[in-house]
C-alpha cells in the first residue's frame, strides 16, 4: 500500500475573514459590522497576565516544510533582517537564575507559603491583601532572580560583602545583543524580569520587558518611583519597603500657596476606567512599594499591543528561546506572527502550544544551541565581543591607580617623561632624546636581523618543498585560519519526525 500525500498547509484565516463565507452565502451583515466597531475600544486595552493559555484551539499555524534542519536555521538567521527574538526563563538558568515552573524552580522553592497554589503569591490582589506574606516569599527568591555577581568575579566566587554587584549574563543574552549589533534584531520580547537582556547591550528601543522588572518599584498611592538599589536591601532583610509618603497624614499633597495638588493621570488610566474600579476594591496599606513585575491580574506591559502590531507586519523570522509559552498573552504571539514567517523553537522542551506548528524544533541547553549557530554561521568572534567575560562589553573597569605627581605641568612641558617599571621618572632632555635615538636603532637592528633570519627559513622550506617536483605554496597556515573552529555538539534527530532535533555537548 502506497504511503498517502502528506496533507497540504492549511489556508490561514485572518480576524477579518469570514470563515463561513461562501458564494451561496452573503457577507456579515452591517450589525455584526457595528459589533466590531463598537470592540475596538475593548481591543485597545492591554491584555492582562494570565496564568494558562487557552484550550481547545484548533490548528492554524501550519508548519512550512521547506525549513527542518539546524543548518535551515543558520541560514534563516543569515539571512533575516528583521527578527523577534520571544525570551522566557530559560535563558538564564544558567546563571543560577531559576525558572518558576521547574523542579528547581521558584514554585517549588514556595512549599511553605500559605497558598494552595504557589502562582497565588504573584496575584496582585493576594498582594495588596497581604503584602507581608509576599516579601517574606520574596526574601528567598528574589535574590537568585537577579543574577548578581561580585563585579571581579564570577558567580559563584566568595567575595566580602562590601564587594560591588553587577549582573551576568548568559551566551543567550549576548547573541541577541550581537544581533542587535549586526542589524537583525527587530524587537526582543521578554518575560523576564531579571533586566538582564540590558546589562548584555540590548538597548530599550529594541527590549519589551513584557512581564515588568525587579530593577524598579512604584508606590501604590503616590506612584514614586525608587531602585532596586534602595528598596531590595528592605526585602533581603525580610521587611516590606515602604515609600516616605506612608509618614505624611495627608493624602493629598499642597503647594506654596496652600492648594491641593494631585496626581496627573495618564491616557490610559483615563481608558482602563472599569478595571480600575475592580482592582481599587482590594486595599492595601498607605505608601506600599509594588516592584514593577506584573503580578497576575494586572496588565502586560502598555506598549507590547501597539508594537507587536506593528512588528508583526515587518518580521521575517520567529525566535522563541528558553519558554514553555505557558503564560497568556505572550503565548499568542506564535498566532500573531504571520503564518509565512519562519519560526524557530529552542528549548529544553519541545513545542506544545495548541494551534502552532513551529517549522524547527532545536532541543538542548539555549546558550549551547545559539553557541553552535553562531559557529557556524562565522560569527563566533562577533559573540565573543559581547560575552559578559570579555571587559570591552561587561562595562566592568577596575579602578586606575592614581600617579603620583611629581612635578608641575609647566615643568613636563620642556622635559620629556618616560616609563619605568610602574613609576614616572623625569631626565633632562638631552639625555632623554639620546636614550631614544640609541632605543630606536637597538629596535631597527633587531627588526633587520629577525627579517634575515625569517627569509633563510623560508627559502630552507622552498627548497626541501621542492625536491621531487617543483616548489609548492606553502597554505597551511592560512587554511588553518580561515577553517571554523571544531564543533562541540552532537546533533540528534527525533526518530520519526523531520524537524525536531536534540543538541548536546559532545564528550
Amino acid at each position: 500500500m502506497s504511503a498517502s500525500a502528506p496533507h497540504s498547509p492549511a489556508p490561514h484565516c485572518n480576524a477579518e475573514t469570514d470563515v463561513t463565507a461562501s458564494p451561496s452565502q452573503p457577507s456579515p451583515s452591517k450589525l455584526l459590522q457595528l459589533h466590531r466597531l463598537g470592540t475596538d475600544r475593548a481591543s485597545s486595552v492591554p491584555p492582562r497576565r494570565l496564568s494558562s493559555p487557552l484550550k481547545n484551539v484548533s490548528q492554524i499555524r501550519p508548519r512550512l516544510n521547506q525549513y527542518y534542519t539546524l543548518d535551515h536555521a543558520v541560514s534563516l538567521f543569515k539571512s533575516a533582517k528583521n527578527i523577534i527574538i520571544l525570551t522566557g526563563a530559560g535563558i538564564s538558568t544558567s546563571l543560577g537564575v531559576p525558572d518558576f515552573r521547574s523542579t528547581d524552580g521558584i514554585y517549588n522553592l514556595l512549599k511553605d507559603s500559605v497558598y494552595d497554589d504557589p502562582q497565588e503569591l504573584f496575584h496582585i490582589d493576594n498582594f495588596k491583601a497581604d503584602p507581608a506574606e509576599f516579601f517574606k516569599q520574596a526574601a528567598k527568591v528574589f535574590p537568585k532572580m537577579q543574577g548578581l555577581v561580585p563585579a571581579s568575579g564570577h558567580a559563584g566566587t566568595s567575595k566580602a560583602a562590601t564587594e560591588p554587584l553587577v549582573p551576568r549574563y548568559s551566551s543567550t543574552h549576548a547573541f541577541v545583543a550581537m544581533l542587535q549589533s549586526k542589524g537583525k534584531l527587530l524587537t526582543n520580547y521578554t518575560q523576564n524580569i531579571d533586566g538582564l537582556e540590558i546589562a548584555a547591550g540590548v538597548s530599550p528601543s529594541r527590549l519589551i520587558q513584557v512581564h515588568g522588572t525587579l530593577a524598579t518599584a512604584t508606590c501604590m498611592s503616590c506612584g514614586k518611583q525608587t531602585t532596586a538599589r534602595k528598596y531590595m536591601p528592605v526585602v533581603r532583610a525580610g521587611g516590606i519597603p515602604f515609600c516616605k509618603c506612608s509618614l505624611v497624614k495627608d493624602n493629598d499633597k499642597t503647594n506654596q500657596h496652600g492648594r491641593t495638588v494631585k496626581k496627573k493621570r495618564k491616557r490610559h488610566e483615563f481608558e482602563d476606567s472599569e478595571s480600575e474600579l475592580e482592582d481599587s476594591t482590594t486595599s492595601f496599606p498607605k505608601g506600599l512599594l509594588k516592584p514593577d513585575m506584573t503580578f497576575f491580574g494586572e496588565h502586560i506591559s502598555y506598549s507590547y499591543a501597539p508594537r507587536l502590531d506593528t512588528d508583526k507586519r515587518k518580521a521575517d523570522l520567529l525566535v522563541i528561546v528558553g519558554t514553555s509559552l505557558k503564560v497568556a498573552p505572550v503565548n499568542d504571539m506564535l498566532l500573531a506572527i504571520p503564518p509565512t514567517v519562519p519560526q524557530i523553537w529552542i528549548s529544553k522542551d519541545r513545542c506544545q502550544r495548541q494551534g502552532v506548528k513551529v517549522d524547527i524544533e532545536l532541543l538542548g541547553e539555549c546558550d549551547l544551541i545559539l553557541e553552535e549557530i553562531a559557529r557556524r554561521a562565522g560569527w563566533t568572534a562577533a559573540l565573543e565581543e559581547k560575552m559578559w567575560e570579555n571587559p570591552k562589553s561587561s562595562g566592568i573597569r577596575e579602578p586606575a591607580a592614581k600617579s603620583q605627581k611629581v612635578c608641575s605641568k609647566s615643568k613636563l612641558e620642556n622635559m620629556p617623561a618616560i616609563k619605568a617599571e610602574g613609576s614616572l621618572q623625569i631626565r633632562p632632555k638631552a639625555e632623554a632624546v639620546a636614550d631614544s635615538i640609541a632605543q630606536n636603532s637597538e629596535i631597527k637592528s633587531r627588526c633587520h636581523n629577525a627579517e634575515n633570519s625569517q627569509a633563510r627559513a623560508e627559502t630552507k622550506k622552498k627548497t626541501v618543498s621542492g625536491i621531487g617536483g617543483g616548489s609548492k605554496p606553502d597554505t597551511n597556515r592560512t587554511d588553518q585560519k580561515r577553517q571554523p573552529r571544531e564543533s562541540k555538539v552532537i546533533v540528534e534527530l527525533e526518530e520519526g519526525t523531520r524537524s525536531r532535533w536534540y543538541i548536546r555537548r559532545a564528550k
